[in-house]
């Protein structure tokens, strides 16, 4: 199994374990509201607030340089054809300036997280789970 692979999949398995409650998938594919087209994401988080379905969305860097703008704009992009509520990008490098400055313009919340392990990960996104969390406020609301 390639390197990005199991990194993707240890973090869903820790999604999974930290919060069985909620529906987690993995590598699955969303049919674009705007573009018709199927879409794949790394992490599906399907979760239940004041009677309202929300949909997060989680996707995994593996690169072996820093991320730039292009891979915030794909992701912001992302987001708003599928409908997501919440997300974000784990990546194992920096973020360029013009990709957190984008990131901050669109509301979307950038992590920047070592991949120590899986724990680790999850615990930079659990305020995406728990929405009486102020730390939430960052995420791209598009419903």
């Amino acid at each position: 199994m390639a390197a990005w692979r199991r990194c993707e999949s240890k973090i869903f398995t820790e999604f999974k374990r930290r919060f069985p409650a909620d529906t987690i998938e993995f590598d699955q594919r969303l049919l674009g509201k705007l573009s018709g087209a199927r879409r794949q994401v790394d992490i599906l988080v399907k979760a239940q607030a004041a009677g309202c379905e929300l949909i997060g969305v989680f996707d995994c860097k593996l690169f072996r340089r820093r991320v730039d703008v292009k891979a915030v704009d794909s992701m912001v992009g992302f987001m708003q054809d599928v409908g997501a509520t919440f997300g974000g990008i784990v990546s194992t490098r920096e973020f360029s300036k013009a990709a957190k400055k984008r990131a901050a313009a669109a509301g979307i919340d950038l992590r920047i997280i070592p991949f120590d392990s899986p724990a680790t990960v999850v615990e930079h996104f659990v305020p995406s789970l728990d929405f009486s969390d102020p730390r939430n406020s960052g995420y791209i609301a598009v419903i």
